[in-house]
């Protein structure tokens, strides 16, 4: 009554409040920006309003200003922060923010980081238990930016294995791995690496153009993008009038051509190849063979490639890793020096002495009869 009596008194006054105090006369409510005459509503209406309380009516945890909280911290979110402060390089409360150590290799400042770099890499299966399985001993590789190493021996000696290890999709039960100078885990998230299998892995439904463009859908690229670089891609493997056919119009090595493109998509420093061209025919895997030369010399990338066959190891390769049997051992690397490989170069007696090289060491490592091929 008394606050009615002076507003009565003084009609130029200004408007107050329940409380007895002057009221803001129009405050914007809700999300779609109405306003609401507040020095006006009545104090029911007031306590009864989502965003507005009477001094009584507040709720739990509110203080005098709407947004704050206990602690004296505005939340980031809203209109809380007074314009002209800038509080983004102010230090994190603590207890409120989680850090996260990344270790980052030393040595590496000021030179190129090793492609792979495997020191004392190990993997036991079902350790401790008594169906435990040794499959890799302790093995370092270093493999160089741009190099192409081959990763031979008999059946389950790790090959594979070895490989899922870079590839992060097992985790060594000993040693570490470093993929262009960042643990292996990181590197799997940030892209460093392609992979290409025995089976190429198409999807029917996509054309080839589409498959290609499968890793950079997933990575977020827009549209136009994607289709220039699948264009790229098919230049470079040289299937440009194929991009729209699905892979069951195309033969088993047109089909690995479009599986290195899609691995090669989102240009990874490091290629890794399980038997690629394994299920090949023998016209067809010499000309992939050709053709892998080709297309890491114009892409640049660092190749690992798995295989059974000592020629195709020779004909590839910079060096040769030669592998023991379980448990999986690097017994002898090879260089191999051939220069730039053409057809040619399979009748070269410098080449039937390097693969003769391989296959006695494949013998001294204990390979002979587990599934090694010659030809």
């Amino acid at each position: 009554m008394a606050v009615h009596a002076l507003q009565a008194a003084d009609p130029g006054r200004a408007p107050l409040s329940c409380t007895g105090l002057p009221a803001r006369r129009e405050r914007r409510g809700g999300r779609h920006g109405h306003r609401r005459d507040l020095g006006r509503c009545p104090r029911r209406h007031r306590a009864a309003h989502p965003r507005v309380h009477a001094r009584g009516h507040r709720r739990s945890g509110q203080g005098l200003h709407r947004g704050l909280r206990r602690g004296g911290r505005r939340p980031a979110h809203g209109r809380t922060r007074r314009r002209g402060r800038d509080d983004r390089h102010a230090p994190p409360a603590q207890g409120r923010v989680r850090v996260t150590e990344i270790a980052v290799p030393t040595g590496q400042v000021g030179a190129a980081a090793a492609a792979v770099e495997a020191r004392g890499a190990a993997m036991t299966f079902n350790a401790g238990r008594p169906n435990e399985v040794i499959a890799l001993a302790p093995i370092d590789l270093t493999v160089a930016p741009g190099e192409l190493v081959s990763l031979i021996g008999p059946s389950g000696c790790g090959k594979s294995t070895l490989l899922r290890l870079i590839a992060n999709l097992l985790e060594p039960t000993d040693g570490s791995l470093l993929i262009n100078g960042k643990p292996a885990s990181q590197a799997r998230l940030d892209g460093d690496y392609g992979m290409a299998f025995q089976q190429a892995g198409l999807f029917d439904w996509r054309t080839v153009s589409r498959n290609i463009e499968l890793p950079l859908e997933i990575k977020g690229w827009d549209r136009t993008r994607r289709r220039a670089r699948a264009l790229e891609m098919l230049e470079l493997v040289r299937l440009c009038d194929f991009a729209d056919h699905h892979p069951w119009e195309l033969s088993g090595g047109m089909q690995q051509r479009v599986a290195i493109a899609r691995a090669l998509s989102f240009e990874p420093k490091l290629l890794l190849m399980d038997e690629p061209f394994g299920a090949l025919d023998e016209m067809t895997r010499e000309h992939m063979q050709t053709e892998l030369g080709r297309i890491r010399a114009a892409t640049g990338a660092a190749v690992i490639f798995v295989t059974h066959s000592i020629p195709e190891a020779v004909f590839l390769s910079d060096r040769v890793a030669v592998m023991s049997a379980r448990p999986g051992r690097i017994e002898a690397v090879i260089d191999v020096a051939l220069g730039e490989r053409t057809e040619l170069t399979r009748g070269d007696p410098l080449f039937f002495k390097h693969v003769t090289e391989v296959r006695e060491a494949l013998r001294a490592g204990h390979g002979v009869g587990g599934g090694m091929e010659d030809r």
